[in-house]
């Protein structure tokens, strides 16, 4: 089961995915009040929804192949309804595999390994799975922003950069090169931008990435070549 999350107050809907279905159940509580057939199972969704209830979804294909996570899809939580579904098709005629997705900027964005793909929230493709200089491994995003992590290294020494984009065109507004090493880099928070990361031997690790690149690491760590540390915030680590 994945819940898809809610919005609209205690008047507002939540999306609970399961195998074979969709369900949309008041936040007030009560019975479901709409299902949609669903045609594979779900991998991924964004993590929250837009103000008007969309959500976007990865999941597993029905036909050619159920078990790999080609699909990307956006659902109208408040309205019940899959409001479109499409593959992001490199120009070998190859469709990639997702396995995360959010929606920034009105822009819904799918990565996985080696793959990136971009649609708007109406599903017309913007950008498809190409090669790069570097990897898009992942995502962030709220109403306004839209942030890409990328990789330009290999498994065993991974170079991972963060960048604020425009989510229409994926121009880079801004650029943080994480120190070489760093791995499993995930976006906490858009606005402030807070990452958590692992680095060498240290886990698990809390960073905020403010407008003048100061880092504030959790315990006042200063990663090599990372600039100026000062005291951390908290960052919350739940995973």
């Amino acid at each position: 089961m994945l819940v898809l999350s809610g919005c609209g107050g205690d008047d507002g809907m939540a999306g609970v995915g399961g195998a074979a279905e969709i369900s949309g159940y008041p936040l007030a509580g009560g019975k479901a009040a709409w299902e949609v057939p669903w045609a594979g199972e779900i991998c991924r969704s964004s993590p929250t929804p837009t103000k008007d209830g969309k959500v976007a979804v990865v999941f597993q294909n029905d036909k050619k192949d159920p078990s790999v996570c080609t699909e990307v899809g956006v659902v109208d939580i408040e309205q019940g309804k899959l409001l479109w579904r499409k593959q992001g098709v490199d120009a070998s005629g190859t469709s990639a595999m997702f396995d995360e997705v959010t929606i920034g900027g009105g822009t819904v964005a799918a990565a996985g390994t080696g793959a990136s793909a971009g649609w708007k929230l109406d599903g017309t493709p913007l950008w498809k799975p190409s090669d790069e200089p570097c990897d898009t491994v992942g995502h962030a995003g709220d109403e306004t922003r839209l942030v890409a992590v990328r990789d330009c290294g290999d498994t065993d020494s991974p170079r991972p950069k963060v960048e604020t984009v425009g989510p229409g065109t994926r121009a880079v507004k801004s650029t943080f090169a994480l120190p070489q090493g760093t791995a499993y880099v995930h976006v906490v928070s858009v606005d402030p931008l807070v990452l958590a990361a692992e680095h060498g031997e240290h886990s698990e690790t809390g960073a905020r990435f403010e407008s003048d690149r100061r880092l504030l690491a959790a315990g006042g760590r200063r990663y090599p070549g990372a600039g100026h540390v000062t005291e951390p915030s908290t960052v919350d680590k739940t995973p």
